[in-house]
């Protein structure tokens, strides 16, 4: 009757193996039926036997017994504590050592920018061809950072494209570049366009590491939007060939507009507080 009763438990419990407890409890209830079906085949053997004729029988039952019995504590034991750590309120599960390390990472960045990027920023009409430059860079080299690109993108001054765009990224070469009639614009609008090709440079980082994965991982479901990057670029569609409609409603450039947006609200917040 136990054993069957373990065995109903066991299929319980293993139609819930997505949670942790249910896991455990699972191989411990699965164990300790194993230990019984053990004790009773022994107890088996020993009735089967005369006792006077076979009584190592009798000493062997009670080293099984007693194992079993210990067996039997320790399974209880171990039960009580895992169910003790896993049902114990824990401080650390919405920020992990590594979250807190990358958002103090993060911080320090932001700190070493700012300190190069504010008067400069706020003088920013005022300032020469070069000065301009220098910052843009400097703000480039933290985007990357903050994106988690590990390699250095430049930021290149040209005359301004056959297309007409501010700024184009260059996935071959690792570069930015910007029209020089950009740097006369206003700071927010440069740092727009900056934003823009920074989230181009992350796209095409994260297509490059799709491509250095291994087959299971493709179906991850992160996967899916950098699987349309990585067509969208394969198959980029220009404003001269497709028009500003068919090139603006691409994946790849709603994306880096959004995020342009939203990295220039929050960094002019980041300036703001400082």
């Amino acid at each position: 009757m136990y054993i069957f009763l373990c065995l109903i438990l066991e299929m319980i419990c293993m139609l819930s193996l997505q949670l942790k407890l249910c896991r455990y409890i699972s191989g411990i209830i699965l164990l300790y039926g194993l230990f019984k079906v053990f004790q009773v085949f022994i107890t088996w053997i020993y009735k089967k036997r005369n006792k006077k004729q076979f009584r190592f029988k009798c000493v062997f039952k009670r080293v099984c017994t007693d194992v079993f019995y210990a067996l039997k504590r320790f399974v209880i034991i171990a039960f009580i504590l895992i169910v003790f750590i896993l049902l114990m309120p824990s401080n650390n599960k919405l920020e992990s050592p590594s979250a807190l390390l990358l958002l103090q990472e993060d911080a320090g960045d932001w700190q070493e920018l700012e300190g190069k990027i504010s008067p400069r920023i706020y003088s920013f009409a005022n300032i020469d061809e070069q000065d301009k430059l220098k910052l843009m860079q400097d703000i480039v080299n933290y985007e990357m950072s903050y994106l988690g690109v590990d390699y250095e993108v430049n930021l290149i001054l040209t005359e301004r494209n056959e297309e007409g765009w501010s700024g184009s990224y260059k996935y071959i070469s690792r570069e930015i570049y910007i029209d020089k009639s950009l740097l006369e614009e206003d700071v927010e609008t440069v740092l727009a366009v900056i934003f823009h090709e920074c989230y181009h440079a992350y796209q095409l980082y994260c297509v490059d590491i799709y491509e250095k994965m291994q087959a299971t991982d493709y179906s991850l479901r992160m996967n899916k939007q950098i699987l349309v990057w990585r067509y969208e670029n394969s198959n980029y569609k220009t404003v001269n060939a497709n028009g500003y409609e068919g090139y603006s409603n691409q994946s790849i450039e709603r994306d880096a507009r959004g995020y342009a947006k939203c990295e220039l609200d929050r960094f002019i917040e980041l300036l703001e507080k400082d």
